[in-house]
């Protein structure tokens, strides 16, 4: 089971399917379930990363309080470390907006 080790925790992530790289986003304080519905459809044409919020899943809980912000930044970290720079970015609608922190190369959907 992949964990990406960033600054101050470590996300639980999956992929899925090749081709041009696709972000899911859960919403707050989910996992990665919540996308079991289209993971596979999308996967049969794309590259599907998936992964487990902070504090939630199989993800780390981090000791001290966090912020959308902080989770924001856990999406772009996850990108980083799995060297992806270009993506689309689907999430289930709130203020966690990744491609605000790093637009070039994100194409962002909310649901």
């Amino acid at each position: 089971m992949p964990k990406a080790k960033l600054s101050t925790i470590s996300l639980y992530y999956e992929i899925h399917g090749s081709g041009h790289p696709v972000l899911l986003i859960s919403g707050l304080n989910a996992d990665n379930a919540s996308w079991s519905g289209v993971c596979s459809r999308l996967a049969k044409d794309f590259r599907v990363i998936l992964f487990d919020n902070r504090g939630s899943g199989r993800s780390d809980t981090p000791d001290k309080r966090y912020s959308i912000r902080d989770m924001a930044d856990d999406a772009i970290g996850l990108l980083d470390h799995l060297r992806i720079e270009r993506c689309h970015i689907v999430g289930h609608l709130n203020k966690f907006h990744p491609a605000k922190r790093r637009p070039a190369g994100m194409n962002f959907f909310m649901l």
